[in-house]
């Protein structure tokens, strides 16, 4: 059989006539009447659990995993209005999907960064018997029994990768991927892919998905287990530096006080007037940190504007909080003393340059080999925000042409993004992370 699989997209107001419709376009396109797992994103202006309810009945309870989005992504579509639901439904005897719902349990703004780590652990802990999925071990076991030559080392890419969905305003991504990584087997180094959840324009609230739940500051994890199966991803943002890097001289956490040994404030004024600090949500839409990640003895090795060519050396970070009393700012990760720091801000050019540059480097992973399947992780500070409609369709219509116009294609505009740069689990804001399964 495969891999047989399916994407539905629906903008009816209606949130029940919404979901019934996407995943009868789903099932309708996969030809398929029951499927083995549905991923879900939507935007905020559905009834959230009576949007999953219907799917969940409408896939025969089938396991689902998903999250809200500012903006839903499918073939021919990146729709930002607050009325879009995309369905990828899965049937497939090659791929195996484990979830896993945790949430954050003090409520408490200053105690929710402490949380993450314990919520990476358990989610770990439950996820360590799917590591060797009973159903490939099955087939492995078929394969051997009748083949004596046959590897299963071979035949199996179990595991394959962790999908995480995770809370879009509230989240330490290092103390979540750290608790995760310490609760997995020494040695087993998954890579993490997936977003943090949208919200609206209001950023009051976002929404993970799993099975017949809906939650706000949750994590959703998905193990995606297989045979035969390859994992393919690439990691492209679309900034540009607006002056020279800086040190890190006083941090605590995600909270940076102290650049080059300035107060942080008096070097964002050397930025931003007084009207676009006051006025912050609307200014990090384009304005941003861009961290120097992976080893610093590299800066030994090369000037900062080369560093900054590569993809693979910078992670751009998104500023969701600032404390002008405390004279703070605040990331969504961790930032250590002794860092390199870039301000930098979005640019239109780059975007696109970025997007043909995630396109040559798919096509080269793919080598000529038709993707079962692909996910579309994107910021949504790269889409309306700097692109007008026809403009922002025309560049999604090319990227999903230059990859496969044909192929299930799901994604969603989010918070921020999640995949490995220089091996090691990595968050992005302001990036494109395109993953294939092939």
């Amino acid at each position: 059989m495969g891999t047989q699989a399916g994407v539905g997209m629906s903008h009816h107001r209606n949130t029940k006539q919404a979901a019934e419709e996407a995943v009868k376009i789903a099932l309708d396109t996969a030809q398929i009447t029951q499927p083995d797992f549905v991923f879900v994103f939507s935007s905020l202006g559905y009834e959230q659990q009576l949007l999953i309810d219907t799917v969940r009945r409408s896939t025969g309870n089938c396991p689902l995993s998903g999250c809200s989005g500012q903006g839903i992504i499918t073939p021919g579509e990146a729709d930002e209005s607050g009325f879009s639901v995309a369905v990828m439904v899965i049937q497939s005897d090659e791929l195996f999907f484990e979830n896993h719902l945790e949430t954050i349990q003090v409520p408490a703004p200053d105690s929710l960064f402490s949380s993450f780590h314990e919520m990476g652990y358990r989610t770990a802990q439950h996820l360590l018997p799917h590591l060797k999925n009973p159903k490939i071990q099955t087939i492995l076991n078929t394969l051997n029994a009748s083949n004596p030559s046959y590897s299963s080392t071979e035949a199996s890419k179990d595991p394959i990768a962790l999908f995480l969905f995770t809370d879009g305003l509230n989240l330490n991504f290092d103390q979540l991927a750290a608790g995760i990584q310490s609760g997995l087997p020494i040695g087993c180094q998954l890579p993490f892919l997936g977003g943090a959840a949208g919200s609206d324009l209001e950023m009051r609230a976002t929404y993970q998905y799993c099975n017949d739940r809906v939650v706000e500051n949750g994590l959703v994890a998905t193990l995606i287990s297989g045979h035969g199966v390859d994992l393919a991803w690439t990691v492209n943002h679309g900034c540009v530096p607006i002056g020279y890097p800086m040190t890190v001289t006083r941090a605590e956490g995600n909270v940076i006080y102290e650049l080059d040994h300035k107060p942080i404030f008096d070097v964002l004024r050397q930025f931003l007037s007084e009207d676009e600090i006051e006025a912050w949500d609307r200014t990090i839409v384009s304005f941003c940190f861009g961290i120097e990640v992976g080893d610093p003895e590299r800066r030994a090795t090369s000037d900062w504007m080369t560093e900054w060519a590569d993809p693979e050396t910078i992670a751009i970070r998104y500023l969701p909080r600032k404390d002008p009393i405390a004279g703070s700012v605040t990331l969504q990760t961790e930032i250590k003393t002794g860092c390199r720091i870039w301000v930098t801000r979005r640019d239109s050019e780059k975007i696109i340059q970025s997007n043909e540059t995630s396109i040559r480097q798919l096509q080269e992973k793919l080598a000529g080999k038709i993707p079962k399947l692909i996910f579309q992780f994107d910021c949504y500070g790269r889409g309306r925000s700097v692109f007008v409609e026809a403009e922002k369709l025309r560049i999604q219509r090319h990227l999903q042409q230059a990859i496969g116009e044909n192929v299930p294609w799901i994604g969603l505009y989010t918070h921020g993004e999640i995949a490995p740069i220089q091996s090691q689990n990595t968050f992005h804001n302001y990036t494109l992370v395109l993953t294939a399964l092939y």
